[in-house]
């Protein structure tokens, strides 16, 4: 859980130093704030991200936050959470990212803005032959003006499964692959960009609730809420 809006919980360096107080401070370093120490790092200076005063800016080409080894193994439900903005223009960014590698029945979750010819989110879980995939087609998400944020719940079977709220409204997605998807594994977790993969727009919080239950009505809505307190 992290908040990109809260200089207090940022720091320069990767190491944890350096206090994040002036616009245009590089943020190489994002306290988890559940508790669990999965904390967010950058330790390489040029793809550090940017305090704008009320939340961080990803560049597009190649900032982003990385935690090693976030272990989701023997979760059967997958909350995601990103409130902040993406701006026009970069295909594919990659706003949350669950593995880089997998093997075909391990399980690779995503949330991906496409700014090209289609123009919307798209939630992407992978595991068997083909992928599965769903997507949320608002035609303003690719315009500087948005900001919004996304909820994604999987389960052991996408077609039933898969949940996804668009400011704080529930939206009916398209079933993804009836195949199903791999077991959640220890893999590395990317925010911003993956390889070629960059997210161009502003950050403020992120949250990724592994949980071997579906949330109950009230805790869905304690998320929520959670995640429209970051909506700039």
């Amino acid at each position: 859980m992290l908040r990109l809006d809260s200089a207090a919980t940022l720091f320069q360096n990767s190491g944890g130093t350096g206090a994040v107080s002036s616009v245009s401070d590089p943020v190489g370093y994002a306290t988890d704030l559940s508790g669990n120490g999965n904390h967010f790092t950058q330790t390489t200076a040029g793809n550090r991200l940017a305090w704008n005063g009320t939340g961080c800016d990803f560049d597009g080409t190649g900032d982003s936050l990385t935690r090693a080894a976030l272990d989701l193994s023997g979760a059967t439900h997958l909350y995601k959470v990103f409130a902040g903005q993406k701006t026009t223009g970069n295909n594919n960014a990659a706003v949350i990212y669950h593995s880089s590698s997998p093997p075909l029945t391990d399980g690779a979750f995503s949330l991906v803005a496409n700014g090209g010819s289609v123009v919307n989110f798209q939630y992407t879980a992978r595991g068997t032959t083909p992928s599965a995939q769903a997507r949320i087609a608002q035609e303003s998400d690719a315009m500087a003006s948005s900001v919004s944020y996304w909820n994604l719940t999987v389960g052991v079977d996408i077609p039933t499964q898969l949940d996804a709220w668009h400011n704080g409204v529930a939206q009916t997605v398209p079933n993804g692959a009836a195949t199903g998807i791999g077991p959640l594994t220890t893999q590395n977790h990317f925010i911003g960009s993956i390889g070629s993969i960059h997210f161009a727009g502003k950050g403020r919080r992120y949250a990724v609730l592994a949980t071997n239950s579906a949330l109950t009505a009230p805790q869905l809505a304690t998320l929520i809420a959670w995640a429209e307190e970051g909506r700039a």
